[in-house]
């Protein structure tokens, strides 16, 4: 079967390029028609900047896309043929995957766009799964990217003060539409003082950094 897949040939470069795939599935996978791909700013931002470390050149690329099931493994209970299926996937028109997270039965009651941005929820679960975070605890959540917007969101909704901060208007104003009730301009504010006013000088049990920059490391720990 002939399809489309990004291929990122050097650094700072993307081309789509034609490829043959093989239908043979193993009893696991499923072979699916992709509908949509969600590309990671941060995983695949560092492979395409050849900032990742051992990053090598020409690779593929990919993060999580939602299709319809073409042909499924003898041993596939989770999904039939001519279902939606959300996974973990690579940019390309036809993939062979056994990674399956979430299925659907057409038709979908939410735009297929949507589907794949509940990997980024996920990722920002992870970090109230393993905080030791608990009800009533102060949460700074640094960045408000699609990551830290989540996160704010799901520390909320756990019980606990979030305060969030940022330096881009447009994703204030964003988490503000999402209910984050304490939000700091970085470029505007203090950020550690500001941080005291609203805890009473206790600042906070938790910080989430959500923006890939280990220069902050330090700010965290003071």
């Amino acid at each position: 079967m002939k399809g489309k897949q990004i291929i990122m040939p050097a650094k700072r470069s993307a081309t789509l390029e034609d490829f043959e795939l093989d239908e043979t599935l193993a009893p696991n996978q499923i072979l699916l028609n992709t509908h949509y791909s969600l590309i990671s700013p941060g995983t695949e931002g560092a492979g395409y900047t050849g900032l990742e470390s051992g990053t090598r050149f020409p690779h593929g690329s990919g993060y999580t896309a939602i299709g319809e099931v073409l042909k499924v493994g003898e041993h596939v209970t989770k999904c039939a043929v001519g279902d939606f299926a959300f996974c973990y996937s690579s940019h390309a028109s036809i993939v062979k995957t056994a990674s399956v997270m979430l299925t659907f039965k057409p038709p979908l009651e939410v735009d297929p766009k949507l589907i794949p941005f509940v990997r980024m929820a996920t990722v920002a679960m992870t970090s109230l799964r393993v905080s030791s975070a608990e009800f009533g605890d102060t949460a700074v959540i640094i960045g408000l990217g699609l990551v830290g917007n989540s996160a704010s969101q799901l520390f909320n909704l756990a019980g606990m003060k979030v305060i969030s901060v940022e330096q881009v208007p447009e994703r204030i104003e964003i988490a503000r539409k999402c209910g984050v009730q304490h939000l700091i301009n970085s470029d505007e504010e203090d950020v550690l003082e500001r941080v005291k006013a609203l805890t009473n000088g206790q600042k906070a049990e938790v910080t989430v950094e959500a923006i890939g920059n280990p220069r902050l490391l330090n700010w965290h720990i003071s």
